[in-house]
């Protein structure tokens, strides 16, 4: 139980490396994979490490930061060496050989693998205690530039010839990165009536077209999981017997829910309930256009040009609260109104109509206290349930940061489901689930 952290150095999984073809969940599906070729203990909950029962296994406030969409970090300081109690000095192993972009950080949480990144910063300070901090592996996708021709692809999100496919998977193959080819796991994004780009050939790195292309689109949950392989292989692998896979689901909601609830009285320590218009808020927009407008008739004839707009406004705006507007032009001299109405819905469709509320609550998980039950945490939902603050809601965590030597300080924040998905594709099963987790309700009584 508690948590783990190791450091070293991985590899690409070629495949005439060792022989090997690893399966994953249970023969669900193959990946090139990685694998450790150095790996060491660099931290353990769990550990001793001042009387010296689990030597050199120190760190400074290690912390690991996760939120909804990003790569994630992980953040420690190594001293150079801790005097134990029984007089003896010992060192961290990491302490002096982390390198960026050359050594790989892996987090456990009760022997399971959660994150993974790169050393990315080494800071070494006046007392010579060095700074660590790590990006999580998905930041590899900003590494890599590509192109992408839509019109080649069947899909948008579905099968193995779409183009989320192509990119998660198949373009992280391309490269020989410490992190393996990743493999595209669940997606409950509903296809959305396939349409090709007007952009043609788009060039760009993986992560700004992932953002582009879907997040900024589509919303929803980008989820990195780290899985080890079905089967063992000592006699090839010494550092580690497994293989691992990035598996990176893309999902519209998280379906499961934690049996461990937040509750006030029992674990619920600090809640903050938060609303504010942000700078991405736009009610209306105005697509403006010109038009040659000719009159008279032969050498007498002139041309002046017509103004046009057109304005669309959002049904959901708060009201009592002065509408914010954007405006566009439009290029061309033969813009109808239905094309303006269509270009000022797009650009409409990019921004937020509401005051989305967010929930941070710092709250002590029972696992830690030893109780029999599962975690709470990062991209999982849980009920959250305070009756002095009229508080009743099944959330997802878009956001935790984890101080693993204090587990009494984690903090999670709590969101509703993804809107860009309710503003795209006007899909009755995420109305459902926004109607569900409204808490507009609330803010009185957390006044």
């Amino acid at each position: 139980m508690g948590y783990k952290v190791y450091a070293g150095k991985t590899a690409y999984l070629l495949a005439s490396d060792f022989d090997i073809v690893p399966s994953f969940e249970n023969g669900k599906f193959t990946t090139q994979g990685f694998y450790w070729t150095e790996k060491e203990l660099i931290y353990d909950s769990n550990g001793d490490s001042v009387t010296g029962e689990e030597p050199g296994k120190i760190l400074i406030d290690p912390t690991l930061s996760r939120k909804k969409n990003e790569y994630g970090s992980f953040e420690c300081t190594i001293p150079e060496a801790v005097e134990t109690m029984d007089g003896g000095v010992i060192r961290n192993p990491l302490y002096g050989k982390a390198e960026p972009y050359q050594t790989t950080i892996m987090v456990e949480e009760d022997g399971k693998p959660i994150w993974a990144g790169y050393v990315r910063e080494v800071e070494r300070d006046f007392d010579r205690n060095e700074k660590i901090y790590a990006e999580g592996a998905l930041g590899q996708l900003g590494w890599w530039s590509t192109g992408f021709d839509e019109t080649e692809y069947k899909g948008l999100m579905s099968g193995s010839e779409s183009l989320l496919y192509d990119l998660i998977h198949n373009q992280t193959g391309r490269f020989e990165s410490p992190f393996g080819q990743f493999a595209l796991g669940m997606v409950t994004i509903p296809e959305p009536g396939y349409v090709k780009t007007d952009q043609g050939f788009v060039a760009g790195t993986l992560w700004d077209y992932l953002n582009s292309r879907f997040l900024d689109e589509y919303d929803g949950y980008l989820r990195m999981r780290i899985v080890k392989s079905d089967d063992t292989y000592s006699d090839k692998l010494t550092a580690d017997p497994y293989i691992y896979a990035i598996v990176v689901d893309y999902l519209v909601d998280i379906p499961e829910e934690t049996k461990q609830k937040i509750e006030y009285g029992v674990n619920l320590l600090d809640l903050t309930y938060l609303r504010q218009i942000t700078s991405n808020m736009v009610g209306a927009v105005t697509a403006w256009w010109t038009k040659t407008v000719k009159k008279g008739w032969w050498i007498f004839k002139t041309a002046t040009s017509e103004r046009n707009s057109y304005t669309v406004t959002s049904d959901r705006w708060p009201k009592g609260v002065p509408l914010v507007e954007k405006a566009i032009t439009l290029s061309g001299d033969n813009i109808t109104e239905a094309e303006a109405k269509k270009k000022a819905e797009e650009e409409l469709a990019n921004y937020d109509h509401e005051i989305e509320p967010e929930l941070t609550v710092k709250a002590f998980d029972q696992v830690d206290a030893g109780v029999a039950t599962d975690r709470i945490g990062f991209l999982k939902k849980t009920h959250i349930l305070s009756k002095p603050h009229g508080i009743d809601l099944h959330l997802v965590c878009t956001e935790e940061s984890l101080p693993l030597a204090e587990p009494d300080n984690k903090t999670f924040t709590y969101g509703l489901p993804p809107k860009k998905l309710t503003d795209t594709s006007k899909m009755a099963m995420v109305n459902t689930l926004v109607n569900e987790h409204r808490v507009d309700g609330i803010v009185d009584c957390l006044k």
